[in-house]
């Protein structure tokens, strides 16, 4: 039995992801934390929270005992180190095979979010007020993805990489030259490939775009000053010459490419400046390190290429 948790604050998109990743994946049980502790009126105290422990772990159990049930998705708000600690357990216990994320985002994107919200009850502002000064807190937590900025279909896409073996996502700002490639040494030993990529969709794979498309589009769009573009063309020339271009790039087929984490250390270098470039007009991007790329239909010394379809890596 495989469970997805889904932690965050009041707001973030816990559910909505949730429930896209159930449809996505037929056979998925979906549970919402707070149906295991429905109290009217509502007390959130140790005690209810142990009693909704109970019965999350009482649910998951009985849909292990179900053969068509492969996949459990729990959200539920786990501010508590405690609460975490005893599903944590009690899944080891059932043993159960756990990927664990933390959703957040920025205070503009829970505000706009929150008040998109007209079918739940709990969206007022007094508790807008809570979850806005619970933000720092979840942010602190391991395994976060940053959702600002991100639809609910690629914040599910997301958590589904993140739960697969050895994938983590990072929003990182480059402050020193040295800090990517630093980086990169800390995920040399687990992490096969890596992508720079941002949080609006390609017309054509309807897959984020990568780091040279999104900066095509600012120079087309007129948004970068002429050093900046000037620096980012001798970034793409270097590129051109050093890398070559996989045979479905240029057959133009819905592909997406990763760098090898292993041998690419010094085209890694080469691209910070078009990540402080990202940066400088605070355009917002992840950096993505994971073994599961789908399957690959070209490989060379330096990358990967793979197919996408509706958005998703096959």
């Amino acid at each position: 039995m495989k469970v997805i948790i889904i932690n965050g604050p009041m707001g973030v998109g816990k559910t909505t992801a949730g429930k896209l990743i159930a449809e996505w994946n037929p056979g998925t049980a979906f549970i919402d934390g707070d149906w295991c502790m429905d109290i009217h009126p509502f007390v959130g105290n140790r005690e209810t929270k142990t009693m909704a422990v109970d019965n999350i772990l009482h649910m998951i159990g009985n849909y292990k005992q179900y053969s068509a049930c492969s996949l459990v998705v729990l959200v539920w708000l786990m501010d508590d180190a405690w609460v975490r600690e005893k599903i944590r357990d009690g899944l080891a216990a059932l043993e159960a095979e756990v990927r664990s994320v933390t959703l957040i985002c920025d205070r503009e994107s829970l505000v706009r979010r929150w008040k998109g919200d007209r079918s739940c009850e709990w969206r007022t502002d007094r508790w807008l007020e809570a979850s806005l000064a619970s933000l720092s807190g979840f942010a602190a937590m391991e395994n976060t993805i940053d959702t600002s900025g991100l639809s609910a279909e690629q914040t599910a896409e997301m958590i589904m990489q993140c739960g697969k073996e050895n994938t983590e996502f990072r929003k990182l700002t480059i402050k020193e030259p040295e800090q990517l490639s630093g980086h990169m040494e800390e995920l040399r030993a687990t992490c096969k490939y890596m992508r720079i990529q941002g949080r609006e969709n390609s017309w054509v794979t309807k897959y984020p775009k990568g780091i040279f498309s999104m900066c095509w589009r600012m120079i087309s769009d007129g948004i970068m000053s002429p050093e900046d573009e000037k620096t980012f063309r001798e970034i793409d020339d270097w590129f051109k010459k050093n890398l070559p271009e996989p045979d479905p790039c240029k057959a133009h087929e819905k592909v997406i490419t990763f760098f090898k984490t292993e041998t690419t250390e010094e085209m890694l270098k080469k691209i910070e400046p078009a990540i402080r470039i990202l940066d400088r007009y605070h355009h917002a991007y992840d950096i993505v390190y994971t073994n599961d790329v789908g399957t690959i239909i070209y490989e060379d010394e330096w990358q990967v290429a793979v197919r996408v379809k509706d958005g998703k890596m096959i």
